[in-house]
């Protein structure tokens, strides 16, 4: 026989397996048993688990095995029935502790022992074998047990301090040994139980001793220990004490509290046993020296009700006992349902030993990228591998974040390989990664975290008066999330924690059976896809409050719930979703002995004002008197009943008024199932549009909209009865637009975008009925590149009083010139629309004057359109106030200027107040903010007018309250929005667009982040060969803080870039970018700049 060398042999040791249990006992069902498996030690292998359930058990229970990391485990699995479960777990096809690790089930937990029952408790003889005597700390203590109980368990505590103990069953099977040894003096209780159930009424109790027949003094590491001596008179005494661990003398000191009484005081650095000798006059006192037993303290643990299930959107609140520990504590959550996305990276982190804020001096973007592409490079992966890098700061040293994405189809090499490459890097000192300046970056060994493959949740930490945290977030989506919490870069105990995150408002009950009889089994469907894992309970109560068994079927994708129902009558089902009543719950199901009377049809629930409705009642060929009544809200309506055979009976009515209508059917003087019924009445065509349909429609009975621009439409539903709007539009390839419908009382507002240009068709429904005018068709089109220059100022542009005549300006002066420039104005509120007169008053320049007056208070929308097309802004917000001033003399003074709207910090805002057409009187004025007064200063013209100069202290919301003869004056209060002070240095300019280039390949755009900036405006030059440029800005979102920069250059040459901030250069302006006409002069250009750079720093090196 030939034996090929060499050959692989696999050594494993399954003894060398840890298992933890992670749940409490007693278990009950629907709650999880977990279990966390460790097989770090135990070699190469592969872990399975096996779940053996109950005999009698009907409903299958899957145990599930979750690999939280490399080498370590979580076995969970919900029982659903009472009962003893057995748990399998393998390795390599071999039982692990040669057992099954049962656990028994219960339907309820254990009530509590009353006390008078206690005499049925089985009768436990316990005596102490060993040692003879009163055991010490220290001593083997085995005690005797005996009783007739099967399986028993033992506890054993002492000052709250768990004593580990073994429990072994003797060859004679009621008699068992309970071992121990404890460490520490005091009474020891001792509880034995049975299937989580105590067998004993008192625990049993043992004295344990120190071992020269003292008490054994006891404290915790980090923890002042002190040590009180008694003294006749502290002036005769010469008290001296040395604490000594292990012959290392430890610092203490010695205080003088009263003339009886010394203190001594020292803390413990290490556990172990601390000896304090004490003398006076140099002579030991009684009991010298005396024995300090010092545990370490409590490990950090983490507490929370929102640990192992939670409700979507609530917020999960945790904390984390540190013990009086000290260090820096971190927390992250994910959502591990989504781990099998290709979207979602795996989160990777290492830190770094150079200093963050030396890597502050690169540009961001520039040091971002050339680390991606290198890391990239040193892991031999695409760069669509290694996304949204980031450097962060962790105790003063850089620190790199990015995600690492799996790509579909999987490539190779895989998650795992990559960052056990990665962490070989880091440890060896060779990845090898530079910093734009080409000096070699330092990777901390022993650095590399790596986060699970899921979706972050953002959580926060807030320390606490006691030196504990209190950890909160909010989950965003349902399934499993993962928390991690580390204590001085160690994970605590516990850790990860794991919650299922569950939305009860997703348990959806399918169609209820028709008809349920007594006797007959009926079946009923519950969609639980997209609520989350955790336990539903349901119960079904007769009318005499019979509990009705019910079985839930969950082997299929939909739950099943089926039952037999004993009685006749209203029956109530209630269901709870983890710990949540099921919306729609409790819900009544009828169930009847014989053949039963029932309506059907559209008309019994829905019906349109005005308009014939009919229904069906089936008789079930029956015999006897029916009879029909109808009530609206204020209305009673007479319905006309028809007998089409001697089963079906048509009913038919027209209804006056929208709202609930009431339809009473009785069969004989009693009510048939469901009467009465609650039938919806509703009016499509008295839906309004704010605004007014010719709104929508711009020419051709179309709706044009701008691809990629949002677009709202509102619906007043206050007029056509309860219902729920809803739309749907679809392109000529049936494709749905995503869109949203906001709901506020009767006002519902639709938000839509054309993401491409072309034709789509929009049908809205009111409780299911189509709108007139259905389906709208929707043209969209690409907007045109050059911005809609058209501005509108003017007090009436957003505020106005009623029967007060208000004007306002539009400036289309810098618009762009098309053929179509035609101004459109509607001034649009819910109970009318205002008529809005336009006057060209500069006609070659489109300069307009508009004017109105409102009749009626209210907030009223004002759309402007230009050439067709909405102005930035539009449609406007007009707030119309009540005129309660009209025979005052305030009512006549008139306010304007920027100053009654913003302001800045530190800085005079100015405005303008005129009493020219009012008469004589005293002007007050004040403004407050949220916790300090502005300065105000007003100064008088002499001519009726004053100038108001207000300098607020705080940023924040003020109210500017202008009085004129004691009374308000139009418009106040006031409310002015104060913004921080500007600061240019804070916008960071980035991109292609003020870099070196060719050409031909030219990226001319560049980004302005103006966050933390100020309220300030923006203004960018761009100069070249030809002189100025003009730049096109736009902002990513309308309240986005970002402004993208464009402008086209056409020849080679310098440009010069500035950037200003309310006037004032940014860092880093002006740039200066040169544009080569080929490539090779840019790359020679590169060579001699990076020359430069390498003799400058050769220069430097000699020097020094």
């Amino acid at each position: 026989m030939r034996i090929c060398t060499p050959f692989d042999v696999n050594v494993y040791d399954i003894h060398a397996i840890s298992i933890i249990a992670e749940h409490q006992e007693p278990v009950v069902v629907r709650t999880t048993v977990a279990y966390k498996v460790n097989t770090s030690q135990a070699g190469q292998g592969q872990l399975k688990a096996e779940l053996i359930k109950p005999q009698t058990s009907t409903i299958v229970c899957r145990c599930h095995v979750h690999e939280l990391n490399s080498h370590e485990y979580l076995i969970q699995y919900i029982p659903s029935e009472p009962g003893r479960y057995q748990l399998r777990l393998l390795f390599n096809n071999q039982l692990i502790q040669g057992k099954t690790i049962d656990t028994d089930v219960y339907s309820l937990l254990p009530p509590p022992i009353p006390p008078s029952t206690l005499s049925t408790f089985p009768l436990v003889h316990i005596h102490k074998i060993e040692p003879n005597d009163i055991p010490r700390v220290g001593d083997d203590i085995c005690l005797e047990i005996i009783t007739e109980k099967p399986d028993i368990r033992g506890q054993i505590s002492c000052n709250e301090i768990s004593i580990p103990c073994k429990l072994v069953q003797t060859k004679d099977t009621h008699i068992w040994h309970l071992k121990f040894r404890p460490y520490v003096v005091g009474t020891h209780n001792i509880h034995l139980l049975c299937n989580g159930t105590p067998i004993m009424s008192t625990p049993y109790l043992i004295q344990v001793k120190d071992s020269n027949d003292k008490h054994l003094l006891s404290g915790l590491t980090n923890t002042p220990c002190v040590i009180q001596i008694h003294t006749k008179s502290t002036s005769n005494s010469q008290i001296r004490a040395v604490v000594l661990l292990d012959s290392v003398e430890i610092p203490s000191t010695m205080t003088i509290i009263n003339d009886n009484l010394i203190r001594i005081n020292f803390t413990p650095k290490e556990p172990g046993f601390y000896l304090v000798n004490i003398s006076n006059r140099d002579k030991p006192i009684t009991g010298s020296p005396f024995s300090i037993r010092i545990d370490r303290s409590d490990v950090v643990q983490v507490t929370g009700k929102c640990f192992h299930r939670l409700r979507l959107s609530d917020l999960g609140i945790f904390r984390v006992h540190c013990h009086g520990q000290r260090g820096a504590i971190k927390s992250k959550v994910y959502n591990l349902s989504t781990g099998n996305r290709t979207d979602l990276g795996q989160v990777i982190s290492f830190q770094l030993l150079e200093p963050y804020e030396q890597l502050l001096q690169f540009p961001s973007q520039i040091f971002v990228t050339s680390l991606t592409i290198l890391l990239t490079a040193r892991l031999r992966l695409t760069q669509e591998r290694i996304r949204n890098l980031t450097l962060d700061e962790e105790n003063g040293h850089a620190m790199v974040l990015f995600q690492l994405f799996e790509i579909t189809p999987p490539q190779i090499p895989t998650n795992e390989q990559v960052i056990n490459a990665l962490r070989s890097l880091i440890d060896k000192q060779i990845l090898n990664l530079f910093d734009p300046n080409r000096r070699l970056l330092h990777a901390i060994c022993g650095s590399l975290v790596v986060g699970p493959k899921g979706e972050s949740v953002n959580v926060k930490l807030f320390p606490q008066a006691n030196g504990d945290y209190m950890g909160e977030f909010t989950p965003k989506k349902v399934g499993q999330h993962r928390i991690d919490i580390v204590f001085g870069n160690v994970p605590i105990q516990g850790s990860p924690l794991f919650t299922e995150v569950y939305d009860p408002s997703q348990v959806r009950f399918g169609t209820m059976p028709k008809e349920m009889f007594v006797g007959v089994e009926s079946t009923f469907e519950i969609n639980m896809d997209n609520a989350g894992n955790v336990p539903l309970e349901v119960s079904i109560t007769s009318p005499s409050d019979i509990i009705v068994p019910c079985e839930i079927d969950d082997t299929t994708k939909v739950t099943k719930v089926r039952f037999t129902p004993i009685e006749a009558g209203i029956h109530t089902l209630n269901a709870k979703f983890g710990s949540d009543i099921v919306p729609g719950t409790p819900m009544k199901i009828t169930v009847n002995n014989a053949r039963i009377i029932t309506a059907y049809g559209d008309g019994i629930h829905h019906a349109i004002q005005e308009k014939e409705t009919t229904f069906l009642i089936n008789t079930n060929e029956m015999q006897g008197d029916l009879q029909v009544y109808m009530e609206g809200p204020n209305s009673i309506i007479h319905p006309t009943v028809h007998r089409m055979n001697n089963t079906l009976v048509k009913v038919t009515y027209q209804p006056i008024e929208v709202g609930f209508l009431s339809i009473i059917i009785k069969w004989n003087g009693k009510h048939i199932i469901n009467s009465p019924f609650k039938a919806i009445v509703t009016n499509p065509d008295r839906i309004r549009i704010v605004g007014g349909w010719q709104a929508l429609f711009e020419a051709q009975s179309c709706m044009h909209v701008i691809t990629n621009e949002e677009k709202k439409i509102s619906f007043d539903t206050s007029l056509a009865g309860p219902g729920i709007l809803k739309a749907d539009v679809r392109g000529v390839n049936s494709n749905c637009m995503p869109l949203r419908i906001d709901q506020q009382g009767p006002l519902s507002t639709l938000t839509f975008t054309a993401r491409r240009d072309g034709e789509y068709d929009m049908t809205i429904t009111h409780a299911a009925k189509l709108l007139p005018n259905m389906p709208i068709q929707i043209i969209a089109i690409t907007a045109s590149s050059e911005p809609l220059r058209v501005g509108i100022y003017g007090r009436g542009s957003y505020e106005a009083r009623v029967n007060e005549e208000v004007e306002f300006f539009i400036d289309a002066s810098r618009a762009p010139v098309q053929s179509s420039n035609q101004l459109t104005v509607r001034l649009t509120g819910k109970q009318m629309d205002i008529d809005v007169r336009i006057r060209q008053i500069e006609k070659n320049r489109n300069i307009f004057i508009c004017s109105y007056k409102a009749t009626i208070a209210g907030i009223y929308l004002l759309n402007i359109l230009w050439a067709e097309r909405q102005i930035r802004g539009s449609p406007f917000k007009v707030n119309v106030l009540p005129n309660v001033t009209n025979n005052h003399a305030s009512s006549r003074v008139v306010c304007s200027g920027d100053g009654l709207r913003v302001g800045i910090v530190e800085k005079e805002s100015t405005c303008l107040i005129d009493t020219r057409t009012t008469d004589p009187g005293e002007l007050t004025v004040y403004c407050q903010g949220m916790n300090k007064k502005a300065i105000c200063r007003l100064f008088d013209h002499r001519d009726g007018t004053f100038s108001l100069y207000i300098k607020p202290e705080e940023t924040g919301k003020h109210l500017l309250t202008i009085k004129y003869n004691g009374m308000h004056v139009s418009g106040s209060p006031y409310t002015i929005k104060v913004s921080g002070p500007l600061d240019a240095n804070k916008v960071r300019v980035y991109g292609p667009g003020i870099e070196h280039g060719v050409l031909s390949t030219f990226h001319s755009h560049f980004v302005c982040e103006t966050k933390g900036a100020g309220a300030g405006q923006l203004t960018v030059k761009v100069r070249g060969p030809k002189g100025a440029f003009r730049v096109e800005m736009q902002r990513e979102h309308l309240q986005d803080r970002t402004i993208v920069c464009r402008y086209n250059p056409t020849e080679h040459g310098d440009y010069i870039v500035s950037v200003k901030w309310s006037g004032e250069h940014v860092y880093g302006s002006p740039f200066h970018a040169h544009i080569f006409q080929t490539k090779e002069e840019y790359d020679l250009c590169r060579q001699e700049l990076h020359d430069h750079r390498f003799d400058d720093q050769h220069r430097i090196e000699k020097s020094s």
